[in-house]
Order: C-alpha cells, then sequence, then structure tokens
C-alpha cells in the first residue's frame, strides 16, 4: 500500500485514546472534523512546529526560532488514515485529543470562547532556551499563556506513552487555556503578575488553576 501525499476533513483516522471500558489506552479509528492537511497535521484547531527552539529572557519574553512543519508519513485503507511511523501516530492522537477538547468546552460546556483559541500553535519535540543557553526538555507538556501556545516535548523517560498522544493531558493543559481566558480575556500576560499579587495568592490561583484541570481530564 503507497504512501498518501495528502488528506482532509473529515476523515477518520487512526489514533491512540483513552478506552474507559477497558481502562486502557487504545488504537482506534476516530473521526477528524477540522484538518486541513494530515499530511503537516494542521488546521482550524491547531498549528504544529516540530523542533522549534523556545526562548525565554529574564524579562519574561517567550520567543520561538526555527522549526518546520512536520512531516506526517500515512497511508489510507478503506477511507481511514494509518500512520506509519511513530511521530505520525502520536501527532495525528494529539490533533484528534485537542479537537474533541475544544469540543467538549464549546459543545457540552458551552464555553463559547474555544473557537477565538483556535487555531492554537503547538511546538512539539523542542529545544528549551533560557535567555542564550539552549537546553533539551523532555517529558512534559504545557500551555504558556504569554505565547497562547502549547509546548509538547519530547519523551524520554516515560517511553511508553507520550504525554502528547494521551488524551487526559492534552485536556488538561486546555482546561488551562479555558482558564487563563476566564480571567485574562485576550490579555497574555497574566492577572496575578499584572496586578503583582503576593506568593500565597499566587499560590492559591495556582492550585486552583491545577484542580479545574484535572477535574476536566
Amino acid at each position: 500500500m503507497a504512501g498518501c501525499t495528502d488528506a482532509s476533513g473529515p476523515i477518520d483516522v487512526f489514533v491512540v485514546t483513552f478506552d474507559p471500558a477497558s481502562h486502557d489506552f487504545e488504537l482506534k479509528a476516530e473521526r477528524v472534523e477540522t484538518i486541513d492537511s494530515v499530511a503537516t497535521c494542521k488546521g482550524s484547531t491547531t498549528r504544529l512546529v516540530k523542533e522549534p527552539v523556545v526562548r525565554i529572557t529574564d524579562d519574561g519574553d517567550v520567543s520561538f526560532e526555527g522549526g518546520s512543519a512536520p512531516s506526517i508519513l500515512f497511508t489510507e485503507s478503506d477511507g481511514t488514515v494509518v500512520p506509519e511511523d511513530w511521530d505520525s501516530l502520536t501527532l495525528l492522537s494529539y490533533y484528534h485529543h485537542l479537537e474533541r477538547a475544544v469540543t467538549y468546552f464549546r459543545d457540552t460546556l458551552g464555553f463559547t470562547g474555544s473557537d477565538a483559541m483556535v487555531p492554537l500553535p503547538s511546538y512539539y519535540r523542542l529545544e528549551f532556551g533560557i535567555d542564550q543557553n539552549v537546553v533539551g526538555a523532555t517529558d512534559n507538556a504545557a500551555y504558556a499563556p504569554t505565547a497562547h501556545s502549547f509546548l509538547l516535548f519530547d519523551s524520554f523517560f516515560f517511553q511508553e506513552l507520550p504525554l502528547a498522544m494521551n488524551d487526559g493531558v492534552v485536556t488538561h493543559e486546555f482546561a488551562h487555556a479555558m482558564f487563563h481566558r476566564v480571567i485574562n480575556g485576550d490579555e497574555r500576560f497574566p492577572l496575578e503578575y499584572r496586578e503583582g499579587w503576593g506568593r500565597g495568592p499566587i499560590a492559591h490561583l495556582g492550585s486552583l488553576h491545577e484542580g479545574q484541570a484535572d477535574v476536566f481530564a
């Protein structure tokens, strides 16, 4: 079966997703509605950039350097996209999970701000720079509010399931993005730092941030 050049949604895609019935992660064909290019994993939900360098200065400014669109290797079988390598499976699973999170917050919870938050830039397998020093970062995923972006670090220590492939983790991080928007609107720099809150209130808000994200995950 020859590899495909490109495809777009709505389309069924094999992804890794959590199955409540078996209480385990399984490879399943799931519908992906909003993807415009399977070959680059790009659509109205997210725009993925692979292997950029993210830099954070002493002033808290965030910038991204380099990187490129991912090259998704896949075939189609009976109209269903079949990823051909681990990276392709990871990124297509991530796209599906983020799309489902956006849909859940919008259609089930009535959070109309979801549409204004996408396409959400997502940076995958990045290097992390602090001023002029670049260091590798692994085994983590995070929402960066000042850049309104998801940071998807490579998996190194936890090999069984990359966090970008875990729908609970993706929903958790989107819940952080949603909570930030509820409090801050279009302002990217968080309210607690703009207003110079003390450590105690910041810690309490951080706990609330994590708690609500865990509820939705």
